[in-house]
């Protein structure tokens, strides 16, 4: 049977537990810094690893490492990736190592310490401590770790809950962006091809009548007529001429820009056109 923790060590726990809710996607690595400075309390690292176990993909993935990371046997591959945490990972068993020795492999780790952070026996990945000293770590530390690993497993469920439902919304957003910016692009086009029809039928409805109206005026000049009424007749003509340049530049209008009709109006709006000016002409 475990030994419970003494009182004058729970402090620790409620400080795990503050933790907790404090995760967020943008601050996930100062998180991670904070978990291992409140496990370093009562276990002397030097350098530390957390790995998550992604059921999907049947493999540990590296989650933050506090200072170099913190591996054995790096170099061979398991079922759950490569390093010993993945075999210890897979058989759900930890491991300590107290005198590793003179290696040039692992100069830098001379004491390790493996522990599978397991709730309800479901495994959520491995939490992995080095330090440079030797006999660095005791049955007591690797004691606290049993007690706090399901709380540290419960945290990586909780975080990688977190980050998928933002990565979820981040895709919806994109897609609500894409599907408004489809939606506009439709409007204008909806917007374009209404006034094409507008357009189409204007040049029918109009530029018929302006020619017949037109023909008239010419056959009327043609005849005796005093000045006066000759003056009216190319007047009339003119403004034909400016109905139908009006009709040609709405003919040819693509994005449309609108003017205030009434200067200080907010609703009264026009479409804007360039007017040619009138020539007058001589008889």
């Amino acid at each position: 049977m475990k030994k419970p923790i003494p009182a004058h060590k729970k402090p620790f726990l409620l400080n795990l537990a503050r933790l907790f809710e404090t995760f967020t996607v943008e601050n996930k690595d100062l998180y991670y810094h904070e978990l291992f400075m409140i496990l370093h309390e009562f276990v002397k690292f030097s350098n530390a690893s957390l790995l998550y176990f992604n059921p999907d993909q049947n493999k540990l993935e590296h989650i933050y490492s506090y200072g170099e990371t913190v591996e054995l046997i790096k170099a061979v591959e398991f079922e759950f990736g490569k390093g010993l945490s993945a075999w210890l990972a897979k058989e759900q068993k930890y491991i300590l190592l107290n005198n590793l020795g003179k290696n040039d492999l692992l100069k830098n780790t001379k004491s390790f310490l493996s522990v599978p952070l397991i709730l309800e026996n479901n495994l959520y990945g491995m939490i992995n401590f080095g330090s440079k000293k030797e006999n660095a770590f005791s049955k007591k530390s690797l004691h606290y770790l049993h007690v706090t690993a399901p709380f540290i497993a419960a945290m990586l469920s909780q975080n990688k809950h977190i980050e998928r439902l933002q990565a979820k919304n981040e895709e919806i957003a994109a897609i609500n962006k894409t599907l408004n910016k489809t939606q506009n692009q439709l409007l204008e086009l909806q917007k374009k091809e209404t006034l094409s029809a507008t357009v189409c039928s204007l040049n029918h409805e109009i530029n018929n009548p302006l020619m017949i109206i037109s023909g008239n005026i010419q056959l009327l000049l043609s005849s005796d007529l005093d000045e006066n009424t000759k003056a009216k007749l190319n007047s009339i003509e003119q403004q034909v001429e400016r109905i139908s340049d009006i009709v040609a530049q709405l003919r040819e209008l693509d994005s449309p820009q609108f003017e205030k009709y009434i200067k200080d109006s907010s609703y009264d709006k026009i479409l804007k056109l360039k007017s040619k000016p009138i020539k007058n002409k001589e008889n």
